[in-house]
C-alpha cells in the first residue's frame, strides 16, 4: 500500500483563498471570494443581472453559510458568471461543485491522482495492522492515521492502493466516511477519498480509521507502505495465521535515494511480527517473511 500525498507544494498555504478553491469546500470558497471581493450580496446580484444570470442574495447567502449547492438543473449554469463577478479564475468555483459529490462519474482516476499530489495534511502517526490468511494471502488491512491540516479548510484525505487484483474492498472505520472510489483493476489500482466529519482548522489534527478487506489473490511475501513525505512514527504490525507461520521475518527501511536495509524480526507466541520507524524520512518501509 503507498501513501497519497506525494508533492510538497504549499504555495497556497497562506492565502485561504487559494486553498479553499485548491481543496474546497463550495461554501467556504465562495465565502473568502465573496469577502475578499467586499462587495455586497446585493451589488453581486446586480452585476449577475447585467451578464444575464438570476441568482438572489438568499440564495447566495445559503451557498456561503451552509452545506447547500447550486442545483443542477438551473442554478450551476450562473456559476460562470459569479466567477467573473468576484474575479476568480474561469472555472475554479465549478471544479469544487464536482468535488463536493462523491458520486460524480465525471471524475475519473486520473483527476483524483492530480488532485492528492497537491498534499493539505501531514501525518503525524501510521498504524497499520496486516493480517494473513493460512495460505499466506491478503486477508484484512486496517489502517490508523493521525494527520495534521497544513492550511484552513482541509476536508478530505486520500487513499491509495497499489497492488494485485482483485482490489479490496475499502470502508471507513472511524473519523471519516467514503466519498469517490475510483479503480483501475489491470493496473491493480485503488484511488478513494476519506471525507473528514468536518473541515479541518490550520494545524489542527484528526484520527481516520478505515479498513481494506481482500478476497481471493494470490499468496503474499511482504508488505510496505510508501510515505512520500515521511511522517512522525509509522508502525506496521503483522498478524500470521497459526496454520502458516513464517520461518523467518525481515523488517526492511528504503529511504528515497538510499539503499535498503534490513534487519531480523521475532515472530511472538501470538504470530504476530511489528516494525516500528520513529520519524522516517520519505521512503518505502515494510516487511518480508520466508515461508519455507
Amino acid at each position: 500500500m503507498t501513501d497519497p500525498f506525494s508533492d510538497k507544494d504549499f504555495s497556497s498555504t497562506r492565502d485561504p483563498l487559494a486553498g479553499a478553491l485548491a481543496d474546497g469546500p463550495f461554501g467556504r470558497a465562495l465565502d473568502l471570494a465573496i469577502q475578499r471581493s467586499e462587495l455586497t450580496l446585493e451589488h453581486i446580484q446586480r452585476e449577475l443581472s447585467a451578464r444575464g444570470a438570476r441568482l438572489d442574495p438568499n440564495t447566495l447567502s445559503d451557498w456561503r453559510c451552509s452545506d447547500a449547492l447550486p442545483a443542477e438543473d438551473g442554478e450551476r449554469p450562473e456559476i460562470a458568471a459569479l466567477e467573473s463577478v468576484l474575479s476568480l479564475p474561469p472555472g475554479s468555483l465549478g471544479a469544487l461543485l464536482a468535488d463536493e459529490d462523491p458520486a460524480d462519474p465525471r471524475t475519473d482516476l486520473a483527476q483524483l491522482q492530480r488532485r492528492m499530489r497537491t498534499p493539505r495534511l501531514e501525518r503525524l502517526m501510521v498504524q497499520e495492522n496486516y493480517h494473513l490468511g493460512p495460505d499466506f494471502r491478503h486477508r484484512l488491512l486496517r489502517v490508523r492515521e493521525v494527520v495534521r491540516a497544513k492550511r484552513d479548510g482541509v476536508g478530505r484525505a486520500f487513499v491509495y492502493y497499489h497492488g494485485d487484483s482483485p482490489l479490496p474492498a475499502l470502508t471507513a472505520a472511524g473519523g471519516c466516511r467514503i466519498g469517490r472510489v475510483r479503480t483501475d483493476p489491470n493496473a491493480g489500482l485503488l484511488l478513494a477519498e476519506l471525507l473528514l466529519e468536518r473541515p479541518l482548522a490550520v494545524e489542527e489534527t484528526a484520527v481516520l480509521d478505515y479498513e481494506l478487506a481482500f478476497h481471493g489473490g494470490k499468496p503474499v511475501d511482504h508488505h510496505e507502505r510508501r510515505l512520500p513525505l515521511g511522517a512522525r512514527d509509522y508502525l506496521l504490525q503483522v498478524h500470521f495465521d497459526p496454520a502458516a507461520v513464517p520461518a523467518d521475518c525481515l523488517g526492511y527501511l528504503r529511504p528515497d535515494g538510499e539503499s535498503e536495509t534490513a534487519h531480523q524480526l521475532w515472530v511472538g507466541q501470538y504470530h504476530t511480527t511489528h516494525l516500528v520507524v520513529p520519524q522516517p524520512e520519505p521512503g518505502n518501509y515494510g516487511i518480508r517473511w520466508i515461508t519455507s
